[in-house]
């Protein structure tokens, strides 16, 4: 059951990060993207990172990909708690924050392509519904 909810957070997440962007910062889209982003950040923190690295991944690149992620989650519950106009966070640029969010998404995205690609270790089947195996 973890691996599908880790799924369905991770790309409605992505969604909402863009709806929250497009419609300029509707409470409502921002409330459910800040509810999402931090159940999605609270389900790493207690039961850890959901992806590994492959026997492929050496050197900075494995160090990378267990601290990179790490990093992403802490950012992605800041901007969260910054949506939500938690104490504390509420005055941080939050529409800034998805902007950087959706940048470094895209870099996170780039690595795992080249992961699937190039290392040929399946990265995207650990992010992709089952669905979808058979095209990559």
């Amino acid at each position: 059951m973890r691996r599908p909810l880790h799924i369905a957070l991770h790309w409605t997440n992505s969604f909402l990060i863009v709806a929250a962007l497009a419609s300029g910062g509707e409470a409502i889209w921002m409330t459910s993207f800040g509810v999402v982003a931090l159940i999605w950040s609270a389900m790493a923190l207690v039961l850890g990172l959901n992806g590994r690295p492959g026997p492929a991944l050496e050197g900075g690149f494995r160090l990378f990909h267990q601290w990179g992620h790490r990093a992403l989650y802490v950012f992605v519950a800041v901007t969260a708690a910054s949506a939500l106009e938690l104490p504390y966070f509420a005055d941080l640029p939050t529409r800034q924050m998805l902007f950087a969010l959706i940048a470094i998404g895209s870099i996170h995205a780039v690595f795992h392509l080249w992961r699937h690609t190039t290392l040929g270790d399946n990265a995207l089947n650990t992010i992709l519904p089952k669905f979808l195996h058979g095209i990559l």
